[in-house]
């Protein structure tokens, strides 16, 4: 491998690393909103996701969809259908509050 290239691979791999993801992102902003105390079903929420992701990856299920294109369009097809179920239950939602709201309220821990 070229000096150049693994330089800029070894620069990108930096980047990704050290950039926060979507559940950091999540964790911060609940922890400034709520509190440590009301912000821990979030991150027990997320570590939970993350060991289900790592039991079915473990498990072989990535093997099967990847020598099965017919499980892996079902798969495909019922992520689409529940993003869309959650764009239509996120745009039905009733709006409560607005930019004068004087505080915001803690969600439910199963919410």
């Amino acid at each position: 491998m070229r000096w150049e290239v693994w330089l800029a691979y070894f620069a990108a791999c930096w980047v990704i690393a050290v950039s926060p993801g979507s559940g950091a992102v999540l964790s911060m902003s609940h922890g400034l909103s709520y509190g440590l105390r009301r912000t821990t079903t979030t991150i027990f929420g997320l570590q939970a996701g993350l060991v289900i992701v790592l039991l079915v990856a473990g498990g072989g299920l990535g093997a099967l969809l990847l020598a099965s294109e017919q499980a892996f369009m079902v798969v495909k097809t019922i992520g689409a259908l529940y993003l869309i179920y959650l764009g239509v239950q996120q745009w039905r939602a009733k709006v409560e509050g607005g930019a004068n709201q004087s505080g915001s309220a803690a969600p439910r821990a199963w919410r």
